[in-house]
């Protein structure tokens, strides 16, 4: 077992800095002290003095659709934004969202590193069934609740 997560941690680890970087010896993680100390947000979390760097790989975003030729919205969640948003747009499969289509990214919150997190976000904002939140979403600003810990994503964006 120990052997698997040591396997796990540096195929993870290459695809997090690059190959290249670690084979000419370009990347030197910053292991040491918290993230007030200077370490980055890849290296903050660790268990049993081994740094994982789950932190950047599997981020979850709140994302938000508009398609003008239908002047209607879709709230998704996902690891990737800009894969959605294409394959919001370019599906072979009949779905609610081929039937609007174009779709644009209006904008994307990051949610957390937890899946059911995101999941829990998107389930409240569409049961609130209401256009008015979801502009003002778009808007941004300081939310309440459960949505207080949305941060918005600037660089995903179109």
């Amino acid at each position: 077992m120990v052997n698997l997560l040591g396997f796990w941690l540096s195929w993870l680890e290459s695809r997090t800095c690059g190959i290249n970087q670690r084979v000419a010896g370009e990347y030197h993680p910053d292991f040491s002290g918290s993230p007030a100390e200077g370490a980055n947000a890849r290296t903050s979390l660790t268990m049993s003095g081994k740094a994982f760097l789950f932190l950047e790989v599997f981020m979850f975003y709140l994302y938000i659709l508009y398609s003008k030729s239908s002047d209607k919205y879709y709230v998704g969640y996902t690891n990737d934004p800009q894969r959605r948003l294409h394959e919001h747009n370019n599906s072979l499969m009949t779905t609610y969202t081929s039937k609007h289509r174009p779709w644009i990214l209006r904008v994307v919150y990051a949610c957390g590193h937890v899946e059911a997190d995101a999941l829990k976000i998107e389930k409240f904002v569409k049961k609130q069934k209401s256009r008015k939140l979801i502009e003002k979403l778009i808007e941004g600003g300081q939310f309440t609740g459960i949505l207080a810990q949305l941060v918005s994503v600037t660089h995903v964006r179109d």
